[in-house]
């Protein structure tokens, strides 16, 4: 499973250390999946989560303030893009939802470049904590010196799954 926690250089930890349980849990679920299905390929694998993780009805999306575009940071702008349940958490409300085994949590990981260090992308994706699939995964395109944050385009899209 080729997905980082963060850039290289990113000494600050904090920005991801609280998902480590969800990530760890998405890693074994990745590798058991390929050992279970090795006619999957990097092109078709999302095709397979998107096809296979449960209804979005039955989550609730948590998200840090900070993951978001500015546009969201509100919860009525938050819950008009969106129409599930979703709620912001604190970074030690994720880790409890995850260290909990939450069968209705989802949450969001964003690997952003380290201090705006140039790097011209950053991977969002969305995680069950209990499970460990992938519900959604994404690229962002980064202009000089910008971070990367869930917009209304990936509730959207996520939405439509």
């Amino acid at each position: 499973c080729a997905v980082p926690l963060c850039y290289y250089d990113d000494e600050d930890e904090d920005r991801y250390t609280y998902k480590l349980g969800a990530m760890l849990k998405h890693c074994q679920t990745h590798v058991a999946l390929c050992r279970e299905h090795p006619e999957l390929t990097k092109e078709t694998i999302l095709d397979y989560y998107t096809a296979n993780t449960g209804n979005l009805a039955d989550k609730t999306l948590y998200l840090r303030k900070d993951d978001v575009s500015d546009d969201l940071r509100s919860n009525s702008a938050l819950k008009s893009a969106y129409p599930y349940n979703i709620e912001f958490a604190t970074a030690e409300q994720i880790e409890e939802l995850t260290n909990s085994n939450d069968d209705k949590a989802l949450i969001i990981h964003i690997i952003n470049p380290y201090d705006g260090d140039g790097q011209p992308y950053c991977i969002k994706l969305i995680i069950d904590v209990s499970k460990g699939m992938l519900y959604y995964y994404d690229f962002q395109k980064l202009k000089k010196n910008t971070y990367g944050h869930i917009t209304s385009d990936d509730l959207k899209k996520l939405s439509k799954k």
